[in-house]
């Protein structure tokens, strides 16, 4: 799906955050962090409207591409180190120094915000990339494309 500036692939597998990572690097891609409010709202519909994230519990999250890993509870982007741009955390987040990955979802009725966890536990996960040519560029997976070469 594309989102202002960028593509964003749903992966409704159940990993743990470093596998989640590893699979969005994979495809040159990173897990997704928000950049806005308005971003946030758009892709949390979009989810829930999957059936993602729809349940008002901590375990119907997804993970974020942010994480203090190494840090001393400095939270940052795991695309490159830097703070985040935008944060909402649901309240009293982040609140447990052995959680040093992020996840969002409605947790503790905060309407949809990162919660700090286990980085061993298992969510689906959102890659995002960032769009390569402003107009008409469509997002979808290589896979879904076929080469066809023509010898002259």
């Amino acid at each position: 799906m594309r989102l202002g500036d960028k593509c964003i692939s749903v992966y409704l597998d159940k990993v743990n955050w470093f596998d989640a990572d590893r699979k969005c690097r994979s495809t040159n891609a990173n897990l997704l962090t928000f950049e806005n409010d308005v971003e946030r709202s758009l892709t949390t519909e979009y989810l829930k409207n999957m059936g993602i994230i729809s349940k008002s519990y901590y375990n119907d999250s997804i993970w974020i591409g942010i994480n203090t890993l190494g840090k001393n509870r400095t939270f940052v982007q795991a695309k490159n180190g830097k703070n985040p741009n935008y944060v909402r955390w649901c309240t009293n987040q982040p609140d447990n120094d052995n959680q040093e990955c992020v996840a969002y979802a409605d947790f503790a009725g905060c309407n949809y915000g990162y919660h700090d966890y286990d980085c061993t536990s298992v969510f689906p996960f959102v890659c995002e990339t960032k769009v390569r040519h402003e107009s008409n560029y469509l997002c979808l997976p290589r896979n879904n494309f076929v080469e066809v070469y023509h010898e002259t």
